[in-house]
């Protein structure tokens, strides 16, 4: 995501998305909330991952971490645990607190005003005979 400080002030559940991308046979993208994806969060970014084209009913775990841009190369990663219901296209899942603004700010994450969040999806498919 570049221009972070730029989308800072967009207002609340107002997202910045990722160029949209497949993974198992499905479309998603990555929306990022610079000032929290709801009222109950302030001082938060928010992260989530939407299924814009695919089956209802879609089930699937993800990890979105957030890349230090340091030389040190750490991160932070939010993950989901267990399989998460997709119910179809338009459905999000993730984080309303993902990380504090504060945090954020003063990391090595936020690097010449734009930051890098990375995806893994897993997609449960199932089999019918």
């Amino acid at each position: 995501m570049r221009n972070y400080y730029l989308a800072k002030g967009i207002g609340v559940a107002k997202y910045i998305s990722s160029a949209e991308f497949g993974v198992g046979g499905r479309v998603w993208k990555i929306n990022f909330y610079p000032d929290a994806y709801d009222s109950i969060y302030p001082g938060h970014v928010s992260v989530y991952l939407e299924l814009v084209k695919g089956d209802s009913n879609t089930r699937a775990t993800f990890k979105l971490p957030i890349l230090d841009q340091s030389e040190a190369k750490r991160h932070r990663v939010c993950e989901s645990q267990k399989f998460c219901r997709f119910e179809g296209p338009g459905t999000r899942r993730g984080w309303s607190a993902f990380m504090s603004t504060y945090d954020l700010e003063s990391s090595k994450f936020l690097k010449d005003d734009g930051l890098i969040i990375e995806c893994t999806i897993c997609v449960a498919q199932s089999k019918f005979m």
